[in-house]
């Protein structure tokens, strides 16, 4: 993920930053769904999906601990 991505997805709320992290489930959900039934030309769709998963859920947390600080 580029630096840049990760600027905007710090610069979210938590809400957004919710939204983005069903968004991304659902993505992935069907990527599984669809590997079965056609097979995709991208491969590492998939690992790129679950990578941003982490760090948005990353963030989450980072947020969540800087407001349990203060």
């Amino acid at each position: 993920m580029k630096t840049k991505e990760k600027q905007t997805l710090r610069a979210m709320s938590q809400a957004e930053l919710a939204r983005e992290a069903e968004t991304i489930e659902g993505k992935l959900a069907q990527l599984r769904i669809s590997k079965f039934s056609k097979p995709s030309k991208n491969t590492r769709e998939a690992g790129t999906q679950r990578r941003r998963l982490a760090v948005v859920r990353t963030i989450v947390g980072e947020k969540e601990m800087a407001h349990e600080e203060k």
